[in-house]
């Protein structure tokens, strides 16, 4: 199979529509911490949690775990597991912390300040907001467990989204073949 194929296809079949993400999890440190800041602060309400103990995972590994889930306006939601070890995720040396972050919508540019002041006022630093490439709009901060959080909206018109659409291939295979760092060695 040629996974540099433009077509998602296996055996003659189109692949399957994906509509979106379920959840997108990360590991916790600190589960009080953790709700207040996705409900109390973010306003995105706790809505499931599964408690396991000595279970066998889809890794093999034996642990106990609760696993919670906080929803989105759109549904999707994103959880967490708590180990109980105290511990965050520990992050790859070699990447720089910028690099994996998750980015969550917001309508306009109202809700982008109203985000901003809410974490500010909270005490959270924030970064932003910033344009990227006439693209998205954009404020940074971390979450109590480290990880890199990020609210936008879309600022491209739609004949600048059809046009990015349209190179987006050939950008990508200039950067893999031409102008990465991986490829100037």
């Amino acid at each position: 199979m040629n996974v540099m194929s433009k077509k998602s296809e296996v055996q003659g079949r189109s692949a399957p529509a994906v509509r979106g993400y379920h959840h997108y999890a990360y590991k916790c440190k600190d589960p009080a911490a953790t709700r207040a800041f996705y409900e109390d602060l973010l306003g995105l309400p706790l809505t499931h949690v599964v408690e396991e103990h000595d279970v066998k995972t889809t890794t093999g590994d034996v642990v106990s775990f609760a696993h919670f889930f906080f929803e989105l306006s759109d549904g999707s939601m994103i959880a967490f597991f708590d180990l109980g070890d105290g511990r965050a995720s520990q992050a790859d040396p070699d990447t720089p912390a910028f690099v994996n972050h998750l980015a969550l919508s917001v309508d306009g540019e109202d809700e982008l300040q109203d985000m901003k002041q809410r974490l500010e006022g909270a005490g959270h630093d924030v970064v932003g907001p910033m344009d990227h490439d006439d693209f998205v709009r954009s404020i940074y901060f971390w979450d109590p467990n480290g990880i890199r959080m990020e609210f936008a909206y879309s600022i491209e018109t739609p004949d600048q989204k059809a046009r990015a659409a349209a190179e987006a291939h050939q950008m990508f295979e200039r950067w893999r073949t031409k102008t990465s760092p991986a490829v100037q060695k």
